[in-house]
């Protein structure tokens, strides 16, 4: 069992096929995933559910750190919001 504390909740999807995904958050300063959840597709409900359920079981979210999806940005309606630049643009740049 995790003990709720303050977090930078890092978040981010990972698919495995078109609609077999799983939204994960982890707290990088414990190095340890912290919630995740199946889902068919990436959208701005799921990332607002996980944040929801992990502020309801007590964590303090003081950041999130996401992809550079552009309608992530409304995610945190508090605190900070970092976005990363696209990993697959910037990945398909280098070759």
């Amino acid at each position: 069992m995790i003990t709720p504390t303050k977090i930078v909740a890092v978040m981010d999807c990972v698919f495995f096929g078109r609609t077999n995904g799983y939204l994960v958050v982890r707290d990088p300063h414990r190095k340890c995933n912290i919630y995740w959840s199946e889902i068919q597709r990436e959208t701005l409900d799921e990332y607002r559910y996980a944040r929801d359920t992990l502020k309801s079981l007590g964590f303090d979210i003081t950041a999130v750190v996401a992809d550079g999806k552009p309608g992530l940005k409304p995610l945190p309606p508090e605190g900070n919001n970092h976005s990363i630049p696209n990993k697959q643009t910037t990945a398909s740049g280098r070759y």
